[in-house]
């Protein structure tokens, strides 16, 4: 069934182009793919609009019957429009297509536009009356709610990315932009807002971890790199930028938020080494794991004991030649030890024999010399005097001297060696 259709404003709500369709939503979405490459003066609206985020408001206005002809509906309907005052877009009075303007027309009036737009006082009053309409809040609420609707079309979203980047490939471009960024900075009411704006931004995961992924992407490149090195080397040249950081690093809430963004991430890192790790055991599993363990060692000590058993059965080890082996054992143990024990006893023999030479060539030399025995007293009994590695008093030294055929006496306390050897 076709229909009587209207695209209006979506400011004033003044009706804009009239047309028939038979489903007009299908042809409305012709008239918005057609505005993307403009020819007549109804595209040329319909883009006007998309470039503002705005989109022409759909009415159908009524439903042409069986035994209507839709020619000449359509025709009335145009017809009526323009009677009516109404600046319609519409290039032709419908039905067979009869066109209302003249192409040769068309081009003049829009030659005409053109040279006008040159002039500076008319795009300046065309601009103030634009941030009058466009500033109030009623305006700017609707012109953000149809951006968003519009920025969920993928591809008006690459579209947009596309005419950006090709905007900002030349030098002079990036240069225009940058100035006037530093111009708008200089407003503290804007840099408030933006910073607003970023702040909120930044609080919706998934277009954090976008701009994340984007910016890491985009700064380790070799000539973002090589950029930025050289921007900060030229920045660190000059001392009041220098005394500015200086002075930024050593403010205590800076520091006082650079410690907790620090303790932030190790705690971030921390927990995600914790994550990767399996859960603590329970007290019922450690008790487990430990009766396992305990009676893997029982387990181990039982198989050491039945192949010690298994190998003596069958070497012919029986209780009885093991008790003979261990007899035998103890046997050569005993005589091993007296062996050392005769050995040391003829060391000690010796070495007093040695120590009896010695001393009898000291008291030969104290007698030539008319010397006393208390010369060499400490040299002896500090070597000597000893016979099982147990010290001895002064009395039983001097006895010991004697009953080795050294006489002496005692006078004023101590002990004085005869001249005599023999």
């Amino acid at each position: 069934m076709p229909y009587i259709y209207h695209l209006c404003c979506p400011d004033s709500g003044e009706v804009r182009y009239i047309g028939k369709a038979n489903d007009p939503s299908v042809r409305y979405r012709k008239h918005l793919d057609s505005a993307k490459n403009p020819q007549n003066y109804a595209q040329r609206w319909i883009a006007k609009l998309a470039r503002q985020g705005k989109k022409p408001i759909l009415v159908v206005a009524r439903e042409i019957l069986e035994h209507e002809n839709w020619q000449e509906v359509e025709r009335e309907a145009i017809s009526e429009g323009f009677a009516k005052g109404l600046r319609l877009t519409n290039t032709s009075a419908g039905g067979e297509g009869v066109l209302l303007r003249d192409p040769a027309d068309e081009q003049r009036r829009i030659a005409a536009v053109r040279e006008a737009w040159k002039c500076p006082q008319v795009r300046a009053a065309q601009s103030a009356r634009q941030k009058v309409a466009q500033n109030t809040p009623e305006a700017r609420a609707a012109n953000r709610e149809r951006m968003k609707e519009r920025w969920k079309d993928p591809e008006y979203a690459e579209l947009n990315a596309r005419l950006v980047k090709a905007h900002y490939s030349t030098p002079e471009a990036r240069k225009a932009q940058s100035e006037r960024t530093l111009e708008a900075n200089k407003n503290p009411t804007v840099v408030e807002a933006r910073a607003k704006g970023i702040k909120a931004a930044w609080e919706d995961p998934q277009r954090k971890q976008k701009w994340v992924a984007a910016l890491t992407v985009a700064q380790n490149t070799p000539e973002a790199k090589a950029r930025a090195g050289s921007q900060m080397r030229q920045l660190h040249k000059d001392p009041a930028f220098k005394e500015k950081m200086r002075k930024v690093m050593a403010d205590p809430d800076m520091i006082r938020r650079r410690n907790a963004a620090i303790s932030e991430t190790k705690q971030k890192k921390r927990a995600e080494r914790l994550a990767l790790l399996p859960p603590p055991p329970t007290a019922e599993e450690k008790a487990a794991l430990r009766k396992a363990r305990q009676q893997a060692a029982w387990d181990e000590n039982r198989r050491k004991a039945l192949s010690k058993t298994a190998g003596r059965l069958k070497a012919g080890l029986t209780p009885e030649v093991i008790a003979r082996r261990a007899e035998t054992l103890r046997q050569t143990h005993a005589k091993r030890k007296a062996e050392r024990e005769e050995a040391k006893a003829a060391a000690q023999a010796k070495q007093l024999e040695e120590s009896l030479r010695i001393a009898r060539e000291w008291l030969d030399q104290c007698c030539t010399t008319g010397g006393s025995f208390r010369h060499i007293r400490h040299e002896l009994y500090a070597s000597y005097c000893s016979q099982d590695g147990t010290p001895m008093r002064d009395s039983e030294f001097y006895a010991w001297l004697v009953t080795k055929g050294f006489p002496a006496k005692k006078s004023s306390n101590r002990f004085h060696l005869g001249l005599k050897l023999r």
